[in-house]
């Protein structure tokens, strides 16, 4: 009987490799290898969620350095704390203001050879000119107050303003940072839109032929004002010499001269005051490099803003 049972018990034991395994190491040689077995998961376990968070980690970190061409354009856009970084030297040189060749080109919007009659031989000193249209952001960290009447976005540019704020404005402006900032020329003006020096070809606006690339209009604005900086850059790496809002110069308007002038500052006196680039309440015609147009300098509108200039030392 008892030779039976031991029988019976190999065939069990062959016929389950659990018991055969506790019969060859012995309950405590088991539970060492059952604790090792338990370990090494744990160890597979941890090491799998600190993959995981490592690969999470990458993912945001790629996340937050991608390179998007929108948002480098406007990552640097106008206040107080970065102005003069953005205030762009522009060296001096002699040019044809007004009517060229490629401005009498119609171009589908709406032109008329009525809006650039003319042309003069200028030649301008070196100075600075801002990559951006004064902001909102500028304008309040300045004055401390908010004149636009859109006010959606402290980076669309500041309007609303006369010529004679944008004079108020600077001389605050140069009080706080010791500078001496100020309006552009009409000739500055024109020089900078046309991509100065850096451009190899007469454009119709600031940089392309095709108004869309860089100009907001009525044709795209959606009736209101933008960010700076959103649409493509000229030659100089100017933004919205074309559309987004006039921009007042310093000039008193007046008739070009007949003969060639050198750092023109426009007539001694007048009653309105230069106003260059178009905005996004008219046509894209207005927004080409040669268009002329005038306002009072007691005139506040929503389309009517400014950009910054100053003599190549300051």
């Amino acid at each position: 009987m008892k030779s039976q049972k031991n029988t019976n018990f190999a065939k069990k034991t062959s016929m389950n490799p659990f018991i055969s395994l506790l019969t060859d190491l012995g309950f405590k040689k088991l539970f060492c290898l059952l604790k090792i077995t338990i370990e090494l998961k744990n160890i597979k376990k941890l090491f799998c969620l600190s993959l995981m968070m490592l690969i999470l980690m990458s993912l945001l970190f790629l996340g937050c350095n991608k390179n998007d061409s929108s948002t480098a354009q406007r990552s640097d856009s106008l206040n107080l704390a970065n102005l003069e970084a953005n205030m762009l030297l522009i060296p001096g040189d002699t040019f044809t203001m007004g009517a060229t060749n490629e401005q009498l080109t119609n171009n589908g919007d709406g032109f008329s050879v009525n809006f650039s009659p003319a042309t003069q031989k200028i030649t301008l000193g070196s100075y600075k000119i801002c990559r951006f249209e004064v902001t909102q952001q500028l304008w309040l960290d300045v004055m401390g107050n908010h004149p636009s009447y859109f006010k959606d976005n402290l980076q669309s540019p500041v309007e609303s303003v006369n010529w004679n704020d944008c004079q108020t404005f600077v001389t605050k402006l140069n009080q706080l940072t010791g500078k001496s900032y100020r309006l552009p020329t009409e000739a500055e003006w024109e020089y900078a839109a046309r991509g100065g020096s850096n451009s190899t070809y007469r454009y119709i606006y600031s940089g392309t032929n095709i108004s869309d690339s860089v100009a907001w209009h009525y044709g795209n604005g959606n009736g209101t004002t933008h960010p700076v900086g959103a649409k493509q850059a000229n030659a100089l790496t100017l933004f919205d010499m074309s559309g987004n809002v006039w921009e007042w110069c310093s000039d008193w308007y007046g008739v070009y001269s007949s003969v060639a002038v050198t750092n023109p500052m426009g007539p001694n006196t007048g009653t309105s005051k230069i106003v260059r680039g178009g905005s996004w309440y008219y046509d894209p015609r207005r927004g080409r490099v040669s268009y002329r147009d005038a306002l009072n300098p007691s005139f506040r509108i929503s389309f009517a803003g400014f950009r910054l200039a100053s003599s190549s030392s300051n």
